[in-house]
């Protein structure tokens, strides 16, 4: 599996990490795209992520995908089918449509099952060479790094430059405010390492070595 939350519009053209997502994910199966909800023009969205697939190349095209709607609890549930239907103009029949809430947990099993159903009607390739162009893509030790630790009487604690900055500058009494940086822990990877390291709904999580701030999940 991999996670791909940096694609970018001229990613095909080198923006950002554009290359190197791009051939990363060659080595996949199936493209779940994941959208959020509050986008005001998710077709539109849609479209340039799918544009900047095709231009990379015909094979990134033509891989199978799941659409997923991030975010829609308590979205208006009159907003969410006039979307939904926006969407699947777009997307084709033949692609699943998912609405989910990843901080709330609704459909999350029926997405596990959705990905399974899929990936079982797709035939794996006989072998699976190894492309020597693909890099491997790793951080440098600088204002972007993190690092995450567990902590012994439970919790983990976050310490980084970037992120401690961004905490600095956060009103964690706030729900607004924390659920942006939820969301720039979402961008940054951060969540998915903690999700990697067993992290659960609830669990506190601590911000910089001096306890800049901390939340639960």
């Amino acid at each position: 599996m991999a996670d791909i939350p940096g694609l970018i519009e001229g990613a095909a053209d080198g923006r950002g990490l554009g290359h190197e997502f791009l051939r990363h994910i060659e080595r996949t199966r199936l493209i779940v795209h994941v959208i959020d909800i509050y986008e005001e023009d998710i077709a539109k969205v849609y479209k340039v992520i799918r544009k900047e697939l095709e231009a990379h190349s015909k094979h990134l095209a033509k891989l199978p995908e799941l659409v997923v709607l991030n975010k829609v609890d308590g979205y208006d549930p009159k907003l969410l089918k006039d979307k939904e239907k926006s969407l699947k103009a777009v997307i084709g029949k033949k692609t699943d449509l998912l609405t989910i809430s990843a901080k709330a947990g609704i459909n999350l099993a029926e997405l596990k099952f959705s990905i399974k159903n899929n990936l079982d009607r797709i035939k794996p390739k006989k072998t699976i060479a190894t492309k020597p162009d693909i890099p491997r893509i790793t951080l440098p030790d600088s204002a972007e790094s993190y690092k995450v630790t567990k902590e012994e009487g439970g919790g983990y604690r976050l310490t980084g430059e970037r992120l401690e900055r961004f905490a600095g500058r956060t009103d964690f009494s706030n729900e607004e405010a924390l659920d942006r940086f939820r969301d720039i822990l979402r961008r940054m990877g951060v969540i998915h390492e903690l999700t990697r390291r067993g992290l659960r709904p609830g669990d506190l999580i601590y911000i910089g070595k001096n306890d800049i701030a901390s939340f639960n999940f």
